[in-house]
């Protein structure tokens, strides 16, 4: 059998170098079930928690409620709440309803009857968080649809549930799905950049990768002699 030749050798060898070369990750979200694991994996997060008693876009409608009646919504911390069609985003202080709004958390805030939440924010992120339930289901989940094209389940607690994502591409908004036959409730809402930048090419890389070079050069020169 005879040898290969150098014009294939060099070929071989570029073909295997620039194999093992890093490639992207094909996108993918990861979840979290409790605060200090999302927070390990995010470090320092943004934080909204509806505090305070005067918000842009919202009015008051009594002591304990704020709300637009509008589904273009309000901005708060770097985002934006809005709903769709005909529902709305308010935010209630526990004092307007103790028995459905005294969660422990302070103010909240919910999507009208049936409706659903999309948080757009003002910048891109690739890691958010939330605290999820309804008034009257307490129980259960929900979707959520990220801008990027990611999908994930948000599950409802009593007083809340929480649910943490990282995603491996960035996106802006988030809608979170209805709850039939109740209001969604949201509160502190977490979010972050926490995309590790791609690691440079370790020396072994490197060197993999001029030897393919090299190889593809060598043949070149033949071929041109």
């Amino acid at each position: 059998m005879s040898k290969p030749r150098l014009p294939a050798l060099a070929l071989l060898a570029a073909g295997l170098a620039l194999a093992g070369l890093p490639h992207p990750a094909a996108a993918a979200i990861t979840t979290y079930a409790t605060v200090p694991a999302f927070e390990a994996a995010t470090g320092a997060n943004s934080v909204i928690d509806f505090t305070g008693t005067s918000f842009n876009g919202l009015n008051p409608d009594g002591p304990n409620l704020w709300n637009t009646y509008s589904a273009s919504g309000f901005s708060l911390g770097g985002a934006t709440f809005a709903s769709s069609g005909d529902h709305y985003v308010a935010i209630v202080a526990p004092a307007f309803s103790p028995m459905l709004y005294d969660r422990g958390t302070g103010n909240q805030a919910h999507a009208s009857f049936g409706g659903s939440l999309t948080i757009t924010f003002d910048t891109p992120i690739d890691a958010f968080a939330l605290d999820l339930s309804g008034i009257g289901v307490r129980s259960g989940s929900v979707s959520l649809s990220f801008s990027n094209g990611d999908t994930a389940t948000g599950t409802l607690g009593n007083p809340y549930g929480f649910n943490g994502y990282i995603s491996s591409s960035a996106f802006s908004s988030v809608t979170i799905g209805a709850i039939a036959n109740d209001n969604l409730m949201v509160d502190n809402i977490r979010y972050a950049s926490a995309l590790v930048e791609e690691a440079i090419a370790e020396p072994a890389t490197l060197a993999l990768f001029g030897f393919g070079t090299m190889a593809l050069g060598l043949f070149r020169r033949r071929r041109a002699g």
